[in-house]
């Protein structure tokens, strides 16, 4: 999953992939540069958890604390 939003994988943060929010720039290139990136973990032989893990440094969201609406609420 590519989202500019972490929340969006946390609960499987090994899933996802950043990337920054898109606003109608014409010389936005983020997703063209990252396809080189993608197609290397099409790669039978990756560990996508651990590649991932690698390149974005997960464990700085290791703190974070997910409530549900209900007990924000109260």
């Amino acid at each position: 999953m590519l989202d500019n939003k972490v929340i969006s994988f946390a609960y499987n943060m090994y899933q996802g992939i950043p990337i920054l929010p898109f606003y109608d720039d014409q010389s936005d290139t983020e997703l063209r540069d990252i396809v080189p990136f993608l197609k290397s973990l099409s790669s039978k032989r990756v560990n996508l958890k651990d590649t991932l893990k690698e390149r974005y440094l997960y464990y700085r969201f290791n703190n974070l604390v997910f409530r549900n609406a209900a007990e924000i609420s109260k």
